[in-house]
């Protein structure tokens, strides 16, 4: 964010480093020290009333977020959002197809465990372990899945 168009008093323009921490802190908001891209940078949006900090923690002042506008920095953060949305439908897709492939795993896994007589051995490493009809059981350096039938319903249960 060099050659920014703001000015201080006296016709001295923003700092690289303090053009980076407005830029920062307009995007992400509230920002710890240690997260700052320049503390120098941070001290001279200070000193002009642009930012303001306290327990660690600094942020932009009504003054800092007219400076983020005058600098034209909404367009970055409409594309920022854009991009994170996009990420997170990505990842709820991610998780949802993850959850059908664990479903249609351990209903596959069911069906060959209870037709080769009720148990199933692989090697530990890496083994799929989902309980649902399935014991699991760790036995020295395998996993076992043993078909566990339905129990009977309880007939005093079903009366009552």
């Amino acid at each position: 964010m060099t050659g920014s168009p703001l000015m201080f008093a006296g016709d001295r323009p923003l700092t690289t480093g303090a053009a980076d921490v407005l830029r920062q802190m307009w995007l992400n908001g509230a920002t710890q020290d240690g997260d700052l891209a320049s503390k120098s940078g941070r001290v001279e949006l200070t000193v002009h009333g642009l930012a303001a900090g306290a327990d660690g923690w600094n942020w932009l002042t009504e003054a800092g977020h007219q400076a983020a506008i005058t600098l034209d920095l909404g367009p970055a953060k409409d594309a920022r959002d854009r991009a994170r949305d996009e990420q997170e439908r990505d990842l709820h897709t991610r998780l949802a197809n993850i959850d059908a492939m664990r479903h249609s795993a351990t209903m596959a896994l069911k069906a060959v465990v209870k037709r080769d007589g009720g148990e199933v051995r692989l090697p530990q490493e890496g083994a799929f372990t989902e309980a649902g009809g399935l014991e699991v059981s760790a036995e020295g350096e395998e996993i076992v899945f043993r078909y566990v039938a339905p129990a009977p319903a309880d007939a005093a249960a079903t009366e009552a």
